[in-house]
């Protein structure tokens, strides 16, 4: 038998990441699937460019968890890899910020790889934003050209090289030096193309072009196309940064803009972005996780908003909506609005177990992704029959996790293991760290808050830079959760901040904390200034790596077992976490001085976790501790780790294994 205590082939019963999914098993869910094809199929290949409204939202439910939600929102990615835009979004966390929540991971999402197959941008590949900008370049541009409505120099040589290389023509020397000189041209007959297909961009078709433009032409220019993103993020900019575009002043994002009207902006750049891709592919956007909109009727009626609002006012996108039976009819769906409702096909698709035969073929997949050579059928024998004694078909979990104690007879995990392998998966991923403001809030709300506790309530200020208040005696902090870092919007912040520590009625204290992470840019120094000079009213609170992955991992924890992937109450898996974050909270809420920010991982460390993964294939994390330097700390190698491509890391709650990819 193969060594047990390096490989557990059956550690990993959830999917994370429906980019990265195992080997598909045969037929599992296939009904499913090709339903969802089909309905994808019927809309993509409607007249473009797709201008009209959207059909209604694709259900699809699971009679409990474990049925491969996830895992069919995978293979759909697989199957539609080059004929949509994919989009996975995870749940918003509060009601009054959704699109700017969802614009923020719909963007996130579109700066990805192209490719389903690449979890990380190598140099010289495209984004799906990249496609999605040059094939609106190509297929307007190209017939702008050829009809004699946009001048080129070589108009036969520039329609035999669309015809022959659709794709490669716009990656030529010659095309980036015409379109460079031409490129007020260029857009101007684009913006009046699409004027003409009825394809209305706000602010303007012109500014969305510039934008398109410069993010698809700057792929080693890291900053200019950072300024891309935050502009379609409707993230304020400095006027300087957006000539760097070549936009105007009235194309800028308003920098003081009350909360409520941001969010609608946000809106109205998702619906931009919709319609900019209605001469390309669509848009499919698979909302998961939805059992987490049915912690409070708000979340849930918000939800319900969304969907109706992306059917009525959004166009060239398809959505799917997963969802457990239970949860869904009984605190999702029932708290929608009425004329929210019809945002939902009438007809659900319902996920289906695997049989016998299917379970089998699951553990050959696992037993050759981890090169183990043991006979699959003679390791069935001893528990497989059990599993199926009194039925046909039961949840891919069930079945992972009875062939998890067939191959080792383990305990079930404690919650302290589980948490841990939480932490080392956003350790080891080369996004597990990026800011999330609403997750921060969550931790605020349902982890700081309550681990002091502290009484705590959403609100919202006037210009809606504070949304939460927490209290213990005489003494109040309100908790704002803003992301960039334009100085404009932070002095307005500041100023918020300290009308309400004015205002606090003698021995009331109010303060107002926000948050930084490691990796965001450094605030600028004028801000930093302010906030100096305030101390009794503002406090900023820089979050290092390891609690950042501490309070993602928490978050994380809380919604899987929410959703019931855990057989652990839920009570107990809060009380737990509020202890692990509690030193967090206590640093919140008092003025103890920051820890050091997560400090870069060495180019040296890289190397050398690369070299002793690549020589090993699997290595156990212990084993790599032990051959990196001494001192080595375990967040580090991970990290390290998370930044090579190559290397895969598998972190169960009884083990980490990293192995290298071939």
């Amino acid at each position: 038998m193969t060594n047990k205590t390096h490989r557990d082939p059956f550690g990993d019963d959830i999917v994370v990441e429906p980019r990265e999914i195992e080997d598909p098993v045969v037929g599992l869910n296939k009904p499913a699937l090709d339903s969802l094809i089909a309905g994808f199929r019927r809309f993509a290949n409607s007249l473009t460019p797709r201008v009209r409204s959207a059909c209604s939202a694709t259900l699809v439910l699971s009679p409990e968890p474990g049925y491969g939600k996830s895992y069919l929102i995978g293979r759909l990615f697989q199957q539609l890899d080059d004929d949509a835009t994919l989009l996975y979004v995870r749940p918003f966390q509060d009601p009054s910020s959704s699109w700017i929540s969802i614009l923020e991971k719909v963007v996130h999402e579109l700066d990805r790889p192209d490719s389903i197959h690449k979890p990380a941008r190598d140099p010289g590949e495209l984004t799906q934003l990249d496609a999605l900008a040059r094939r609106l370049l190509f297929e307007v541009a190209r017939d702008l050209i050829l009809n004699g409505k946009l001048a080129h120099p070589d108009r036969s040589a520039s329609s035999s090289m669309f015809e022959k290389f659709p794709n490669a023509s716009l990656e030529t020397s010659e095309w980036r030096t015409w379109l460079q000189r031409e490129n007020e041209s260029v857009v101007a007959a684009i913006d009046q193309a699409l004027k003409h297909q009825h394809i209305e961009l706000k602010p303007t078709r012109r500014a969305w072009l510039k934008v398109l433009i410069a993010y698809a032409y700057s792929e080693e220019d890291i900053t200019r196309r950072q300024l891309c993103l935050d502009w379609i993020k409707y993230c304020p900019l400095e006027v300087d940064e957006g000539k760097v575009l070549g936009l105007k002043l009235s194309e800028l994002p308003e920098t003081e803009l009350p909360y409520e009207q941001r969010n609608e902006r946000a809106f109205e750049r998702l619906c931009s972005l919709f319609a900019i891709g209605a001469f390309y592919r669509p848009f499919l956007l698979c909302f998961d996780q939805t059992e987490l909109y049915g912690t409070s009727p708000e979340l849930a009626r918000s939800f319900g908003v969304v969907l109706s609002r992306l059917r009525r006012e959004a166009s060239n996108h398809f959505v799917v909506v997963t969802a457990n039976t239970g949860v869904w009819e009984s605190k999702v769906r029932p708290n929608f609005e009425k004329a929210d409702q019809d945002a939902i096909a009438p007809e659900p698709i319902e996920l289906r177990g695997m049989t016998k035969v299917q379970a089998q073929q699951l553990v050959g997949n696992r037993f050759a992704a981890w090169e183990i050579d043991d006979q699959v059928a003679a390791f069935c024998t001893s528990w497989l029959p059990g599993v199926f004694a009194s039925r046909d078909q039961c949840s891919v979990r069930e079945v992972l996790r009875a062939a998890r104690r067939a191959w080792g007879s383990l305990a079930e995990p404690t919650v302290a293991e589980i948490f841990a392998s939480y932490r080392r998966r956003h350790l080891a991923s080369s996004t597990g760290l990026t800011f999330d403001a609403g997750v921060i809030e969550w931790a605020v709300v349902n982890m700081f808050g309550p681990s002091l506790d502290a009484s705590v309530e959403h609100i919202r200020s006037p210009k809606g830079y504070l949304t939460v208040r927490c209290k213990i005696g005489d003494r109040e902090e309100l908790f704002g959760f803003e992301a960039k870092d334009h100085w404009k919007r932070w002095d307005a912040i500041v100023r918020e901040a300290e009308r309400y520590h004015q205002d606090a009625k003698a021995p009331a204290v109010t303060r107002s904390c926000f948050f930084r992470a490691h990796n965001q840019n450094r605030l600028p120094d004028r801000v930093l200034e302010l906030v100096k000079a305030r101390t009794s009213a503002v406090h900023i609170v820089e979050l290092n790596a390891d609690e950042l992955a501490s309070v993602f991992a928490a978050h994380d924890f809380i919604a899987d077992v929410s959703q019931s992937n855990h057989y652990l109450a839920e009570s107990e898996v809060r009380t737990f976490l509020r202890r692990e974050l509690h030193a967090i909270a206590m640093r919140v809420w008092s003025d103890t001085s920051r820890p050091e920010p997560g400090a870069e991982v060495s180019v040296s460390l890289a190397e050398l976790v690369e070299r002793t993964v690549q020589s090993k294939r699997f290595v156990t994390l212990t084993l790599l501790l032990q051959a990196l330097p001494k001192g080595t700390v375990e967040s580090d190698a991970l990290r390290a780790a998370g930044a090579i491509p190559k290397i895969r890391v598998h972190a169960s709650p009884s083990n980490t294994v990293l192995q290298w990819l071939q």
